[in-house]
Order: C-alpha cells, then structure tokens, then sequence
C-alpha cells in the first residue's frame, strides 16, 4: 500500500466522522476540493517529535533525580500539555491561512460578481432562459466565481432546482453582499417576475457600495500612517532608549554602592546607600528581565496594531491578518538596531 494511502488512512482516525462533513464543506470554501487526511497524520507525529526533543532537551534534566512518582506524574502531564499545545499551535496557524485564503476568495467573487451579472443581464435580454445565461455568462477571467457557478450550472443541469443552487452557493461564504444579491435574485425567480431588472439594480447597488468602500479606505490612510510609524519605528527607539536609561541608572547604582564613604554615613545617605546597594545586587537580571519585557511588549503592540490597521482598512481582523506579522517583524528588527546603536552611542556611561 502507497505511503499516501496509509497516511491517509490513519489521519481519518483523528478526525471523527461528526466533523468530516464540516470540515470538507470548509476546505470546500478556501477552494480545497479533497480533505488532506493525511495532513493530520503528519501533524501528530511532527508534535510527538517536538515533544520528544523539548522533553529530552530541556524538562527531563530538571526532573531527573526526584522521586519515581514525581517523575512519572511530570513527564505523564508534559507529554500531554505540550503536545496538545504544539497540535493548537499548528492548527491556529493552519486555520489563520486557510481563513485569509477563504477571506481572498470571498473578497474576489464580490469585485467579480457586478461584471459577471452584467454578462447575465445581456444573455437574458437577448432570449436566453435563466439557466443558460448562468452557463453562457461564465469567463476564465472571473476567477473563483466562474468555477463556483459552473458548480452551480452543473447541479441545475443533474436536475436541482436553481434557487436551492444558488442558495446553497451563497450560503457556503461568509459574505453578507453576495448573500443579500444571490437572494433577490432567488426571490424575483421564485415569484415569477422580470429577472433582468431586478439583477440590473443589484448591479447598481454593488458598484455604488463598491465605490464607498474605496473612498472610506483611502480616507483612513492617515491613520494607518501614524499608527504604523508608531508602532515600528517611534516604540522600538523609545524602548532601545529606555532599557539604555535602565542600564545607566544601574551603572550609578553600582557606583555609589561601591563607595567607601557612604556606608557609616546616616540618614537618608545611608538609605540611599542600601537601595543602591540592593539595586547593584541584582543588576544583571534586572537588565535581562528589562530587555525581555520590552520584546514581550513591542510584540504585543504590534500584533494589535495589525489588528487595528486590518479593522481600520478591510473592516475586519482575517482580512488583515498579513499586517500582523510584517508588524512584529518590523518592530523587532527597528528595536534590535536602535538598542544596539543607542547602546554603542551611550556605552560611556555604563
């Protein structure tokens, strides 16, 4: 037996049957035709893997030498944390694409669907019946409309009714602009009225909401300006300057801690002596702890800052999930920089 058949075979296993059908009709959307089975195989063996070498790696020497049941309990409990972590882990980013993929799509068949009701609108005033218009109006240049309408023309053709065809196409994309259109349509057809008007003034509408979602994009460009210069270039220097600020204090705290005459003085000097003194003490972690805390936080700002560009410009999060990580890459490079070159600017005094 092939290696493909029995990695598919297996990951059928990991998938109950409850959930075949909506997952098929999901990959179905992001134009995934075949449910990659095998995928989920690979997937919990690439996590076992990567549970092995964390455990082996860096958990197992913190454990060995304790007690039988305390090892046996940690490395129960680590195996199924961490993988099922790892198994999230892969299925967040999997999702994440496929969500942008089915978004792209959607977003395709909406800017497609005017040009392509306006070949409908032709075909029926020249004679056609609904059907053939349908049929006669597809074009490789539509794209993913095209192909999910010759779905459509292929089921009216197997004997389905066309309203429940164009439905069920509706119904399958998160898109409440093809749904309102597809179902006047459906409704014109259903009551037996002129079908060209009614797809003559859902054309007009499409452009005209069309148009006004490029005039609001363009007038929040300004925005989108200043909160990304913000965020990947004004934070990532504050922060190089604040964690050189950090290191310069800890410098004069090690200075004054070093100093003979302060410790028989009294009062507020001796005071001031002690907390330097402390401060000294634990200046190496404190920098350390500084430096990851201000990773951890420009990370932070940027994965919401994509967030709030994406909302800004598309109205929602998935369609601007790509901002997310050209935001984190950008803030972390521009910080790693600024650190190392006010660093090199200020090394005097530290």
């Amino acid at each position: 037996m092939p290696v493909g058949t029995q990695l598919d075979r297996l990951g059928r296993a990991f998938v109950f049957e409850r959930f075949r059908d909506p997952l098929r009709l999901y990959l179905l959307k992001a134009g995934i035709e075949v449910v990659p089975y095998s995928a989920f195989t690979i997937m919990f063996f690439s996590a076992l893997i990567v549970t092995y070498l964390l455990f082996y790696g860096f958990f197992y020497p913190l454990i060995v030498g304790t007690a039988p049941v305390t090892v046996f309990v940690s490395t129960l409990a680590f195996w199924i944390i961490c993988s099922g972590a790892i198994v999230a882990l892969f299925m967040f980013f999997i999702w994440s694409y496929l969500s942008v993929k089915i978004y792209n799509r959607t977003k395709e068949m909406e800017d497609q669907l005017p040009d392509y009701l306006s070949l409908v609108v032709t075909n029926l005033r020249s004679g056609m019946s609904f059907d053939k218009s349908l049929w006669a109006a597809i074009r490789p240049e539509f794209g993913v409309l095209s192909r999910e309408i010759t779905m459509v023309s292929k089921q009216v053709m197997t004997g389905n009714d066309t309203s429940s065809a164009l439905h069920d196409f509706a119904m399958r994309y998160d898109s409440p602009i093809l749904r309102r259109s597809i179902n006047l349509v459906v409704s014109e057809i259903e009551s037996g009225g002129e079908v060209a008007a009614v797809i003559e003034r859902v054309i007009d509408n499409l452009r005209k909401t069309s148009s006004l979602k490029k005039e609001m994009a363009a007038s929040v460009v300004s925005y989108m300006i200043f909160i990304s210069i913000i965020v990947m270039f004004l934070a990532p220097i504050l922060f190089a300057l604040a964690n050189v600020i950090f290191q310069v204090i800890l410098s004069f705290a090690n200075q004054i801690a070093a100093s003979p005459g302060i410790a028989g003085n009294a009062g507020g000097a001796a005071a001031l002596f002690e907390s330097m003194g402390r401060l000294a003490e634990h200046g190496e972690q404190l920098v350390s702890d500084f430096l990851t805390f201000s990773f951890l936080a420009l990370g932070t700002i940027s994965f919401f800052s994509g967030m709030i560009v994406s909302i800004i410009e598309k109205g929602d999060i998935i369609g601007g999930l790509k901002y997310i990580p050209v935001f984190m890459t950008v803030t972390l490079v521009v910080f790693y920089f600024a650190l190392r070159l006010v660093s090199g600017a200020f090394g005097t005094f530290f």
